[in-house]
């Protein structure tokens, strides 16, 4: 009897055993896999400054990647404010060797990727699609319509979320409900859509005819949209 307890117990460590390797090698594996995936090359905005929390907005800062080689770019100037060639382990570490920096890079989509100096403080940057940085003329019609929420910072869950713009109004809707939980008055000014009714302020940025980022003015919190 003793023998068989034994084997019982012996067999049931093993068995959590398996099964928490099996959780961490889930729940990790998405993670990277989704981080692998997505190739940094190309021209990125910067646009928040995050630290302990608070966000601060950021104009006419940019930041090129291309063949191994990183270039920063400020203050809407078209010279190099600095530069350095970099590598991204694979942990997700970015090496700016030239400047001694380095980051751990977290990618929100395939439009958002997080720059941490640590955990309390990063930089968002949203792919931009103008290659020579210039300012982008925006045509504020391209909104109306339906669009998918692909990512907001939000702790609340977003899957199934969608966004109608119509004629000057927003409806939220949250998955399958045949009616929206949020209907909202807009204006714009420039590329800013107000909504005063709830005090809100964002800032469009246009990735593509099917891909736009809003980007909150009072806390820095970014929604990205897509087009069905």
């Amino acid at each position: 009897m003793k023998k068989k307890k034994i084997i019982y117990v012996a067999c049931g460590c093993v068995l959590a055993t398996l099964i928490a390797l099996l959780l961490l090698f889930v729940f990790s594996g998405d993670i990277n896999t989704l981080n692998k995936n997505v190739d940094v090359t190309g021209v990125w905005k910067v646009v928040t400054h995050v630290k302990d929390g608070s966000a601060t907005l950021l104009e006419n800062e940019f930041m090129v990647f291309k063949d191994g080689h990183a270039s920063v770019y400020r203050n809407g100037n078209k010279e190099v404010y600095a530069s350095s060639n970099f590598t991204i382990d694979s942990s997700m570490l970015m090496e700016l060797s030239d400047i001694s920096r380095k980051y751990t890079v977290e990618y929100r989509s395939n439009n958002l990727l997080r720059l941490y100096e640590n955990s309390n403080m990063y930089m968002c940057l949203i792919r931009y699609p103008n290659q020579d940085m210039g300012d982008m003329e925006i045509d504020t019609s391209i909104v109306e319509g339906k669009w998918n929420v692909v990512y907001r910072d939000s702790d609340k869950t977003y899957a199934g979320e969608y966004l109608v713009f119509q004629n000057g109004i927003m409806h939220d809707y949250n998955g399958n409900d045949e009616s929206p939980n949020l209907t909202i008055n807009y204006s714009w000014s420039e590329n800013k859509i107000l909504m005063p009714s709830i005090n809100k302020k964002m800032i469009l940025y246009v990735i593509s005819n099917s891909e736009i980022v809003f980007i909150e003015t009072d806390t820095g919190y970014i929604w990205e949209l897509k087009k069905d």
